[in-house]
């Protein structure tokens, strides 16, 4: 990144490492990447007068054309080619976000509040936030359809797609339901999370996402408490659970790993 023609008239450009301009020095602000394609980043003025107001583009270095005009509010790239972008809706008032390619077609017919790649490759996490101002979760698939219509708010990490669960809040607590809405486990925690792809960790007393409140337990998927909730830390080193609370640490250990968890043998070493 170069700036040329002094600070108060110059605009930034891109040279080489040789000094040879690769981007003309005609953009008032860029970002500080290089993405696929060798696209890049600007902006029609300057990104710190006001971070979170000025519009980006996107310019293309092997093109040497502008691709999108300054429009978006955010932009992410994406490994396959295609781009999260993030606008201004008029009639909600609030940025929305998609995903495009270089053509600029939205890949969803629908505009959400957010949008996550999960760590799967095969599914997004959305969000819609209704007439309310409630956040509503859920998953789409690449092409769109709805896996998980946005209807709850399920908190964080509240949709447990492998296991077919979804966590739900009611009267301040969670419990947990599968994708038909049944009820496996009562909204009785004050927190509930995925441990190890296996197991839940609950939660009595205390506020969600502080570990250093309340009093934690392990369940089975399908509700059988394991570990009495009375540890104030839970963690997993191989077959080994290491549980802390003021009186010491207790120390159990899987002896069989059968099918199913809710069989699953625990011995206190």
């Amino acid at each position: 990144m170069a700036h040329y023609g002094g600070w108060k008239i110059g605009k930034w450009g891109i040279i080489d490492y040789k000094g040879n301009w690769v981007v003309e020095p005609v953009f008032e602000d860029l970002g500080y990447d290089i993405y696929d394609d060798d696209l890049i980043i600007f902006y029609i003025e300057d990104k710190w007068s006001a971070p979170d107001e000025v519009p980006e583009g996107i310019y293309s270095i092997k093109q040497k054309k502008v691709i999108f005009e300054p429009q978006f509010m955010g932009i992410d790239f994406y490994d396959d080619g295609s781009i999260k972008v993030e606008k201004y809706d008029e009639k909600l008032e609030r940025n929305v976000v998609n995903i495009i390619d270089l053509s600029g077609k939205p890949k969803f017919n629908q505009w959400y509040d957010s949008i996550w790649p999960r760590r799967d490759g095969k599914y997004y996490e959305v969000s819609i936030i209704d007439k309310d101002g409630e956040k509503l979760q859920g998953i789409i698939d690449k092409t769109g359809k709805n896996i998980i219509p946005c209807e709850n708010n399920y908190g964080y990490p509240g949709i447990m797609l492998s296991s077919k669960r979804v966590r739900y809040l009611e009267n301040g607590k969670f419990g947990v339901k599968n994708l038909s809405g049944n009820i496996i486990m009562l909204a009785r925690y004050s927190e509930i999370t995925v441990f190890h792809d296996k197991y839940y960790q609950i939660k009595i007393g205390g506020e969600a996402n502080k570990n250093d409140e309340g009093l934690f337990g392990l369940m089975t998927l399908d509700g059988k408490l394991i570990i009495p909730v009375e540890y104030t830390n839970i963690t997993m080193n191989k077959n080994i659970l290491i549980c802390k609370n003021d009186e010491g640490t207790t120390l159990y250990r899987f002896e069989e790993k059968l099918p199913k968890p809710s069989a699953i043998i625990m011995s206190r070493l």
